[in-house]
């Protein structure tokens, strides 16, 4: 009878996901009762049961299909599905499918390709890292089956009990997608804590204390953190993201050491068999950002716990936080070129406050206004610029002496002199990489990746111009892209901003930049023969622009040299400005030319290039732009008389460095 009973919910639960429920009664019914084994063999059956009628409902679909696809992560906007033993990016404008969906899909498959501007989110990147190198382009989707489990329905029903601020916290401590305003959650990524409240599962662990403490009044300690591990294990579901896998594959192997091994790994041993096994899931991991902070973590714990146990530190959770977030520095610093430094000294307090918070999770107005003077507090914080930025050979510095400060903890050293030594060494040499003396040394010339538009970056020995700002509609450009890469580059004031002419996507971000950042001097249009600027000396070579003229044709014209080689920005000029040029300087010869109007055929005639003898032909354009360019015809022009093609939707952004630091 309990054969037949578990095997008829088992298969109800394989076609409706509120058939969890009654499985759910069952345990409750089940704990009560004196027959522990009976019960026990009852819900085994119920879940053999419903994996076996999935399995042959997989097996009796996917035969009679081509094209069928697993989907293995979903979003908001997109899946990545497998399909034909191969990861794929599918775009969605509305997606209502989930992890464990089978589809069925149509179209062709293409290269990724992504607009990654300047110091931004690279999510061609991101979805290398997850071992997705290309795009299904569907024409045609089709569902084949529907994981009875509809998680993505029930967290948009969870997170609707609260109002805006409160989902983005909940969202942000359980890692899973929110559809609220987008402001709040940059508010938190901009002081560089929203992996404090995810960073190693915290949520997972916290929840699993609470748990087992309830569990215990009840059960034996074995069957405690069998039940707490169940509990929980639907989180798996709910947030399939990198900790959530460690937190159960750790446990996993916590079980079989301590049953199989009787505990003769040690934890370190136990950490290293769990990276073995992760990167035979996945090799790309070793690519992932996310990867190696979790690496640094883990053995990190390990060994600071020690040291506060070996040498009686006092108040050791708040010395553990501060440890642990030193040790985490250098690897934030190498993959973000920046931190916040005030979003670092309040994660303390931050851990705190999420504990708060996550007992108050049930009493949904509590937990609201908590949510809220989270926010304001954090909205506070943010308005302070913190931030510090960090140049490529400095990063390296400060990895070095990190890793010989991680080596000695983990060796053990007893020599407490020396780990302070090159403790206080590493706070004095990322204090000495702000000091701006690098920009004094740099002769370049920078192309920025702003994707359709133009910001040419040219530093000589302390004098910094930039020409020109790009734009783009609804997005921050001065704030997103340019004040941080001058930044990088200690570069914290600008001797002049000179927009080529009013076109947004040379000059939409002008008034942002002027309103956060210093500039000395703004010159705008061509109505000049010559700037000298500091240094430099530019040229306007455009000296034909009148009434009549069309704003792309009143383009400034900037000719200048960088040590032994000539520059050339076009703006956005037609060929009749091209050729009026070269007639009235027949003899210019020009090593680097900025091509007009971002490869457009209506520029870079065959008169223009044969007379200037160019060596490369730069090309600011964005990737899949509206426009088409740079032209198929220009491209045909430019490899007829040899010249050296770089475009900024290929390589990102193009730097020419003539200085001291590469």
């Amino acid at each position: 009878m309990l054969v037949v009973l578990s095997g008829l919910i088992g298969a109800l639960l394989s076609f409706k996901y509120y058939w969890f429920l009654i499985l759910l009664f069952s345990i409750t019914i089940a704990l009560k009762k004196k027959n522990k084994k009976r019960c026990f063999q009852f819900l085994l059956g119920i879940v053999i049961a419903s994996f076996i009628i999935m399995i042959e409902l997989l097996v009796d679909i996917i035969p009679h299909f081509s094209d069928v696809a697993l989907v293995i992560e979903a979003k908001e906007n997109y899946l990545i599905v497998l399909y034909d033993l191969k990861k794929y990016y599918i775009s969605m404008n509305q997606n209502s499918f989930q992890l464990f969906d089978i589809i069925k899909v149509q179209g062709t498959i293409k290269e990724l390709k992504f607009e990654t501007l300047e110091g931004t989110f690279d999510f061609k990147n991101y979805l290398n890292c997850n071992g997705v190198f290309s795009e299904f382009s569907v024409s045609k989707i089709e569902t084949l089956f529907m994981f009875p489990l509809r998680f993505q329905t029930i967290k948009n029903f969870l997170l609707s009990l609260y109002d805006e601020k409160g989902q983005v916290v909940i969202a942000q401590l359980f890692l899973i997608n929110g559809s609220t305003d987008k402001t709040y959650y940059s508010i938190i990524n901009s002081l560089n804590i929203a992996y404090f409240f995810t960073f190693g599962s915290f949520h997972l662990h916290f929840l699993n204390f609470i748990f087992y403490r309830l569990l215990r009044i009840k059960f034996n300690e074995k069957r405690t953190s069998i039940l707490t591990t169940l509990t929980l294990f639907p989180m798996l579901f709910f947030c399939w993201r990198l900790s959530t896998i460690r937190y159960f594959m750790l446990i996993l192997i916590k079980e079989i050491n301590e049953k199989y091994f009787k505990n003769k790994l040690q934890r370190h041993e136990c950490l290293a068999l769990f990276f073995i096994i992760l990167l035979s899931l996945n090799h790309h991991y070793l690519f992932s950002s996310g990867f190696w902070i979790m690496v640094t973590a883990l053995f990190g714990i390990n060994e600071i716990s020690y040291v506060i146990k070996i040498y009686e530190i006092k108040h050791p959770r708040i010395m553990f936080s501060l440890l642990l977030n030193l040790l985490l520095l250098p690897s934030y610093i190498y993959f973000n070129q920046s931190i916040t430094l005030l979003g670092w000294l309040i994660s303390p307090l931050i851990m705190i406050y999420v504990k708060v918070l996550m007992v108050c999770m049930p009493i949904i107005p509590l937990f609201n206004l908590l949510s809220a003077c989270l926010i304001e507090f954090l909205n506070n914080f943010s308005q302070l610029n913190t931030v510090l930025y960090f140049a490529n050979h400095q990063v390296w510095m400060i990895l070095l002496g990190s890793g010989i400060l991680l080596l000695l903890l983990m060796l053990e050293v007893k020599n407490t002199l020396l780990v302070r030594k090159i403790s206080w060494s590493l706070v004095i040499l990322i204090l000495i990489s702000q000091i701006p003396f690098r920009h004094l040394f740099m002769q370049e010339v920078v192309f920025i990746n702003v994707g359709q538009g133009d910001a040419i970056l040219v530093s000589n020995k302390g004098t910094n111009v930039l020409i020109d700002t790009g734009g783009k509609y609804n997005f921050e450009m001065a704030d997103e892209v340019l004040i941080p890469f001058l930044r990088k580059r200690q570069i914290y004031y600008l001797d002049a901003l000179i927009i080529s002419h009013d076109d947004f996507d040379h000059s939409g971000a002008k008034q942002d930049l002027i309103q956060n950042f210093k500039v000395k001097k703004v010159i705008e249009g061509s109505g000049y023969d010559e700037l000298i600027i500091g240094n430099m000396t530019f040229k306007n070579l455009n000296h034909y622009c009148t009434a009549s003229s069309s704003k792309n044709d009143c383009s400034s014209v900037l000719y200048f040299t960088m040590k032994e080689d000539s520059f050339l920005l076009t703006g956005d000029i037609t060929e009749q400005i091209e050729r009026k040029i070269i007639d009235d300087n027949p003899n210019m010869m020009v090593d680097y030319l900025k091509l007009a109007h971002h490869g457009s055929n209506s520029s870079s005639s065959e008169y223009f290039l044969k007379n200037l003898q160019i060596k490369e032909a730069i090309i600011s354009v964005g990737i899949n732009n509206y426009y088409h360019h740079p032209s198929k015809e220009v491209l045909r022009r430019l490899k007829k008389y040899q010249i050296n093609i770089r475009r900024t939707d290929i390589e990102g952004t193009i730097i020419y460095n003539y200085g001291f630091f590469k």
